[in-house]
């Protein structure tokens, strides 16, 4: 399992959107950075996220994925999908 994550705004098929210049692969945790990653076409991932991590402080949370017509994505983690909570003040 990799950690992969988002350098720049853009479809998910341009390898000049991730880290290393290559596209995720079905072995990897993709973060979306504080950026937004148009799934472009058919792709496979363990899993999706917009939460930081701790373990590589290069990923920031925030961010998002959005579908274009006809993306298709398949994550095959048991969880798959972590999305960051924001906290709500009080009144």
């Amino acid at each position: 399992m990799a950690l992969r994550y988002a350098v720049a705004t853009g479809n998910w098929s341009n390898t000049a959107t991730w880290d290393g210049g290559t596209l995720p692969t079905a072995a990897d945790d993709v973060f979306a950075n504080n950026r937004t990653v148009t799934i472009d076409g058919t792709f496979t991932v363990l899993s999706i996220r917009n939460t930081l991590n701790a373990a590589a402080p290069v990923i920031a949370a925030g961010g998002q994925f959005r579908y274009a017509n006809g993306g298709n994505l398949t994550c095959t983690a048991a969880q798959a999908i972590y999305v960051g909570v924001a906290s709500v003040p009080t009144l």
